[in-house]
């Protein structure tokens, strides 16, 4: 009794030293192999655009089990899957070489479904290359092989013609399919499609030159309700088209209503997209007006906001290349370092069973069980922070120059509403701009720190803090006229003048530099930004 109690206390303490389940482990919760392979491609089709590393691991994986067990279909989606991801990640070379490999597969073997899948895949491809012809060849084979059934799938086949039609300005076409399309998301229940679907046939109606037809179809997609982000994009494209579409039949009120009122939801939603639609419809809207002035102040906004957008977007995916592979060379690190692992945890398994009697020998075994946890851990933890992309000034932590420049246009389309003033306040500390030579390198950034820290603690949040550029701190303050400004510049004067910078053993007494701007209506926003330069210009900072 004594040896079977024993064993039994042993094997439990064994069970305290195997490891966590791990990623690699939750696959023992599949029945088969084959389950696993459709899981990984579930997951991947199901993952957004910005995850497109995460969905390339998964549908590599996928591919290579399938290939290793001989399972075609399955290694014929994954190709598939890899080859979206690739467009995803703009590798235009491989996504096409991988889409055209699972066509090839999907064609000889008769997989019609995911010859239909590959076929309009590819012809999103062609249409991110602009080439229209080649485009919607493939999206009629992939309508012709998706079969009869009514799906998701079908709807977007249906939709991405009608769309390839339109741009090759063959609106009959475009509509009937436009058409087939609404109705069937309508038999589906999808309000969301429904609604896309109209906005397209009233977007086709528009280049058709069928204003009133347009509208109308527009006018049902404002109506319908639905808090949802999408839905509100969908109702802010739908309102940038109304305008047009208003200012053409020369219903110039209901035009700048329309426009209004889509650059409104399309600010409040955060939607950088169809802000650069709203901005372009009301330049449409105001040059058929004859009022070049607002025309130019609306197509400026639109060319600027343009070029941040796209730099962003550019940025982002670049950031998202470089993630995917230093997540693959991470991943590959860690999985080397979890077989080690999982290697000594079996041979601590089985050396316990055998070797019962031997419990100092076990205990080494936990101590570089531990160590090794303790490995993975850390390389877990460096894989996060090497993903982590700053968005804020690295030295002071606060917002950067393009921030508040963003600040400043949505307070100057505010004002147009509710007509109230804002300022802005420059302080300039160039005076210590020569510290790291003067005392050491790295007392710049520290310095600016600490003056940010000021800020911040006697404004308490109330307005935006930002660095205008080294040693530049720009204030922005909403509803404040000349009166308030003049107030809270001489409060941050008195407060900053009562501290001292302390580096070293040097102590350094604060000298700063002032310039102040309020827009109370008059100009354009680049007149009141060409007044903050002049200003900054004639306070010498």
């Amino acid at each position: 009794m004594k040896r079977s109690g024993l064993v039994l206390l042993f094997i439990f303490l064994c069970s305290l030293f195997l490891p966590a389940q791990t990623d690699n482990a939750s696959d023992f919760r599949f029945t088969s192999i084959e389950d696993q392979i459709r899981e990984y491609n579930r997951q991947a089709k199901n993952l957004p655009t910005e995850k497109a590393g995460e969905m390339l691991n998964l549908a590599r994986k996928a591919y290579s089990l399938a290939e290793m067990e001989n399972l075609k279909e399955l290694s014929c989606e994954s190709e598939a899957l890899m080859g979206i991801a690739y467009f995803y990640l703009l590798e235009i070379d491989k996504s096409l070489q991988f889409l055209s490999q699972s066509y090839d597969r999907a064609e000889k073997y008769q997989y019609t479904e995911l010859r239909a899948f590959s076929a309009y895949n590819m012809g999103i491809v062609y249409t991110y290359l602009e080439d229209k012809e080649k485009a919607l060849e493939l999206f009629r084979e992939s309508f012709t092989f998706a079969g009869m059934e009514k799906t998701d799938q079908k709807i977007l086949i249906l939709k991405a013609l009608s769309e390839t039609y339109r741009d090759l300005e063959m609106f009959a076409e475009a509509a009937k399919y436009a058409e087939n399309a609404y109705i069937m998301a309508e038999e589906l229940g999808e309000n969301l499609r429904m609604q896309e679907l109209q906005l397209l046939a009233g977007e086709i109606d528009y280049k058709n030159g069928k204003f009133r037809e347009s509208v109308g179809r527009l006018i049902s997609i404002i109506r319908e309700t639905g808090d949802d982000s999408r839905f509100i994009s969908v109702r802010s494209l739908a309102m940038s088209l109304l305008g047009r579409n208003y200012a053409l039949l020369k219903d110039y009120t209901r035009a700048l209503s329309y426009g209004q009122e889509a650059l409104l939801a399309a600010v409040s939603s955060s939607n950088e997209k169809n802000r650069l639609e709203a901005y372009s419809a009301l330049a449409f809207i105001f040059r058929q007006m004859n009022n070049y002035e607002e025309a130019f102040n609306y197509l400026s906004l639109y060319y600027e906001q343009k070029e941040i957008y796209e730099r962003g977007r550019n940025e982002k995916n670049l950031n998202n290349i470089k993630a995917n592979y230093e997540t693959l060379e991470k991943e590959k690190e860690i999985d080397e370092q979890r077989n080690r692992i999982d290697s000594q945890n079996r041979l601590i398994l089985y050396g316990a069973l055998m070797l019962i009697c031997l419990l100092a020998l076990l205990f080494i075994f936990y101590l570089l069980y531990r160590k090794n946890s303790r490995i993975v851990e850390k390389l877990s933890r460096d894989l996060k922070r090497e993903m982590v992309l700053s968005k804020t000034d690295s030295a002071t932590g606060l917002p950067n120059r393009k921030a508040i420049e963003e600040k400043i246009r949505e307070l100057y389309l505010q004002w147009k509403s509710n007509g109230k003033d804002f300022s802005l306040l420059f302080l300039s500390f160039k005076e210590h701009s020569h510290l790291d030579e003067e005392i050491a390198p790295g007392t710049g950034e520290l310095f600016q720190k600490y003056i940010g820290d000021i800020l911040n603690k006697e404004l308490k949040g109330q307005d935006t803090i930002a660095l205008w550029k080294p040693f530049v701190f720009s204030i922005l303050m909403p509803s404040t006229d000349l009166e308030s400004l003049v107030s809270v510049r001489h409060k941050l004067g008195y407060a900053l003048k009562e501290c001292r910078f302390s580096a070293g053993d040097k102590e350094i007494a604060l000298s700063f530099k002032s310039a102040s701007s309020v827009y109370n209506g008059e100009g354009t926003l680049k007149d009141f930004l060409d007044l903050c330069r002049e200003q900054l210009k004639a306070a010498n900072i």
